[in-house]
């Protein structure tokens, strides 16, 4: 989407820790100040009032709310209760919101990855490659003559990758539908994802959600919607 803007916020301590009140005000501040797509890659497993109040008040404004939807899919990841394989967290399982998981490589459930009947989808989030095409170098011709993927480039593991690639799906139907609402725009992307052989031949499942995402199909969509002219 190349007329997004990025609204960077800070809601978690450089160690990963969290207060409510600070993922909270964040929401509250990215509603107030024009966000239309809300992405957090965080949760936890207590159902906390103040943080559902936040994420029905992005609602009740139109603003679309993806989380990840947790890293404990044996239940032995760092943190996790081994009585509770799969368990997801909160605010991936709050009311309207886009909940989501992850997947391999072969667009299967990566093992880490959350999962309950409270998934929307899944998305790549096991061992993504992510690099920036050029960086910066000491002086404007470097920028562009030395290309530095190899200094850059990383694997990446979590629902917490999978779930801005969602988030940006969001935005693109947003770019392409903006009277688009909350309940459309999940829609779109539950109704457009793809089924793998996981899934069995199934609908939806605990494990997938919807599906592995599709972003060509849910803009195909959302396109043919606008020129569908009322009668």
């Amino acid at each position: 989407n190349w007329n997004a803007k990025i609204m960077p916020l800070q809601a978690l301590g450089d160690d990963g820790s969290w207060w409510t009140s600070s993922v909270t005000s964040a929401v509250r501040y990215a509603v107030d100040n024009g966000a239309s797509v809300i992405s957090l890659s965080l949760g936890g497993m207590s159902l906390d009032p103040a943080l559902q109040g936040a994420i029905d008040y992005a609602y009740s404004h139109d603003v679309i709310v993806v989380a990840a939807a947790g890293n404990c899919g044996t239940g032995q990841e760092n943190g996790c209760d081994p009585t509770k394989p799969g368990e997801m967290g909160y605010p991936a399982l709050f009311p309207h919101v886009i909940s989501v998981g992850a997947t391999d490589a072969t667009d299967t459930r990566a093992s880490f990855s959350s999962y309950g009947p409270g998934l929307d989808v899944v998305a790549p989030g096991s061992g993504a490659i992510v690099s920036p095409l050029i960086a910066r170098g000491a002086t404007p011709s470097d920028a562009t003559t030395f290309n530095y993927t190899s200094a850059y480039a990383g694997s990446l593991y979590g629902t917490s990758f999978a779930a801005p690639i969602v988030a940006n799906i969001a935005s693109i139907i947003r770019g392409h539908r903006p009277t688009a609402t909350v309940d459309e725009v999940t829609g779109l992307i539950d109704g457009a994802a793809v089924k793998p052989s996981g899934m069995s031949g199934y609908a939806y499942t605990n494990q997938y959600g919807h599906g592995v995402i599709n972003a060509n199909a849910a803009l195909t969509i959302a396109s043919s919607f606008n020129q569908i002219s009322p009668s």
